[in-house]
Parts: structure tokens; C-alpha cells; sequence
């Protein structure tokens, strides 16, 4: 799968800051991974999503950031 690369770097981290278009598109989605996190912020303005691919373990990581 040629994007899991992309997007998913075997033994290293890619981190990215969402862009105000992709805070728009997926709103919805982000407000309700943000409610899981129980913070006691009442919003946020940056979403941080750091991937990866662990070979030795065959895992993926994916970890959100709100700012």
C-alpha cells in the first residue's frame, strides 16, 4: 500500500499541523476525538497528528494533539 508509506514512515514519526481547511472539513470528527481526551480546555485552535509504523511490533501509531 504506497500511501501507508507516505503517511505512515516505517520506524520513524511524521508529525503535521492541520490546516484551517482540513479543521473545517473534519470538524466533527476532531470534536469528538477532543471530548475523548476529557481536558479540562474548553476548545482548541491546532490539531498535531503524529504517525508512524513500528516494524519489530507490525503496529501503526497515530496520536492526535489539540492545542
Amino acid at each position: 500500500m504506497a500511501n501507508a508509506d507516505i503517511y505512515f514512515p516505517e520506524n520513524n514519526l511524521l508529525v503535521n499541523r492541520m490546516g484551517a481547511d482540513f479543521l473545517a472539513k473534519n470538524g466533527d470528527l476532531l470534536d469528538d476525538f477532543f471530548e475523548r481526551t476529557n481536558s479540562s480546555k474548553l476548545d482548541y485552535q491546532q490539531v498535531w497528528i503524529t504517525t508512524g509504523y513500528v516494524t519489530s511490533e507490525h503496529t501503526y501509531l497515530v496520536e492526535m494533539s489539540f492545542e
